[in-house]
């Protein structure tokens, strides 16, 4: 893995790390094996720590020491994200009031960093930017940010709005704001590489032989990093075509197909650390 592509998706292997170790932990993730599965990716153990460290200045991973060991858990606006993106694919999502709910802020330049962290923030939530200082969502998000952000709400940097539109302006403007037309096709792409990876689940990566995990990670990570862009917006607001069932569909699949032999390898990896 090359500099570039190792910075492009370090926070991947360690998000993907911390899910699969929390597989057979207790839902928190042993520090000394979440580092021993980045490296099995590529991912060098004081490479993953600076990555990890920022995650958790940023507040999407949290840690604590058990005893001599750490261990590490996504942080809440993560597990709420993940939890709404699970739903989002298995169910939909619910009707549509006609309603987006809206974050007006303004910070002062000497806040530019707190700002930036909202952004971020706001995005994993499935918030998109309308406007200069204007992030709306189809329904209300906040409590994902509330805990990091709720002083801002009081001192009046931010102001919790509620948006209506003519239908056929919401539907544009989520066309655009999301970029479904684009991501859409990212879901398609995906699901087609997923099929053909599957039909040779003990094929090669870089010309080498994959070990499970690896084989694993090449399969998921890239419908991990596409649905952390969907917004889970509701059938109203979507395309007709709008093909998230066909990821879903290739996700299933590559977990059944390799993640038994990924497990093993994990287990492996823990007797030996």
């Amino acid at each position: 893995m090359n500099n570039t592509a190792q910075r492009r998706s370090s926070p991947g292997i360690v998000f993907f790390a911390l899910g699969l170790v929390s597989l057979i932990d207790d839902g928190t993730a042993n520090a000394g094996l979440v580092l021993a599965v980045a490296g099995e990716l590529g991912l060098p153990p004081t490479a993953a720590r600076a990555v990890i460290l920022r995650l958790r200045n940023d507040g999407q991973v949290t840690s604590q020491r058990i005893g001599r060991s750490a261990r590490y858990t996504v942080g809440s606006a993560v597990a709420v994200a993940q939890r709404r993106w699970t739903e989002h694919f298995r169910e939909g999502s619910p009707p549509w009031d006609g309603t987006f709910a809206g974050l007006l802020y303004d910070f002062p330049e000497r806040d530019r960093p707190r700002r930036d962290r909202l952004r971020r923030a706001a995005r994993i939530a499935g918030y998109g930017l309308l406007r200069p200082g204007l992030l709306i969502s189809p329904d209300d998000r906040w409590h994902q940010l509330a805990q990091a952000f709720g002083t801002d709400e009081q001192a009046g940097r931010i102001l919790r709005v509620g948006l209506t539109l003519a239908s056929s302006n919401a539907c544009s403007i989520a066309r655009d704001l999301w970029e479904l037309d684009r991501l859409a096709e990212r879901y398609r792409e995906i699901a087609r590489t997923t099929s053909r990876m599957l039909a040779n689940p003990s094929g090669r990566a870089g010309g080498e032989n994959s070990s499970p995990i690896a084989r694993l990670y090449q399969a998921t990570q890239p419908i991990y990093d596409a649905v952390a862009q969907d917004p889970a917006l509701p059938h109203e607001l979507l395309p007709a075509d709008w093909p998230a069932h066909q990821l879903g569909a290739a996700l299933a699949r590559a977990n059944a197909t390799l993640g038994p032999s990924a497990v093993e390898q994990l287990h492996t990896l823990k007797a030996n650390s």
